[in-house]
């Protein structure tokens, strides 16, 4: 299991790092607390779930997720299922950046 602690200080899509992906979305599970802020999980077929501070989540494969500024959260993926989806953002991050040059 990969434990992760995140702060994201602005707002942050993250859809663009799963462009490649089944769907275009993240095919990972994840399990979660939010400790401050909160964020927007989109599914595919259109359905959204908010997820605020003080929550405890679960996203199901076939997501994205859009980020509040001052959000921050530990979150928990299991390492084989998130290492697949890493390779992938990776390269999108790789190139997004190398677009800003």
């Amino acid at each position: 299991m990969h434990v992760a602690r995140e702060a994201h200080h602005q707002r942050n899509d993250l859809a663009p790092l799963f462009k490649g992906l089944p769907g275009n979305l993240c095919t990972a599970r994840h399990w979660g607390y939010v400790l401050k802020g909160g964020f927007l999980a989109k599914y595919k077929g259109g359905r959204k779930e908010r997820v605020r501070a003080g929550d405890v989540y679960y996203l199901e494969p076939g997501h994205s997720v859009i980020t509040q500024p001052g959000t921050e959260l530990v979150e928990f993926s299991p390492q084989k299922d998130l290492a697949k989806i890493m390779k992938v953002a990776e390269k999108n991050l790789e190139g997004w950046l190398k677009g800003k040059d």
